[in-house]
């Protein structure tokens, strides 16, 4: 089984990844930053957003034939 914070992180990385192929500034908080996973920098309006991640997992089956 995954543990929740696997989960966590790993929709943390795949927002970093969208926010960078995007052309933003992303960077992850680390730590225990209340409300605030992701710091993010939009070079063109000069402007900073904070980000939180919300996550979830769900074990699925695929049949196989």
């Amino acid at each position: 089984m995954i543990s929740k914070n696997s989960v966590a992180i790993a929709g943390e990385f795949a927002v970093l990844s969208q926010l960078s192929l995007r052309g933003y500034d992303a960077n992850m908080t680390l730590g225990h930053t209340k409300g605030v996973d992701i710091l993010v920098s939009d070079p063109e309006k000069n402007k900073m957003f904070k980000v939180e991640v919300k996550t979830s997992f769900a074990k699925t089956t695929f049949n196989v034939d």
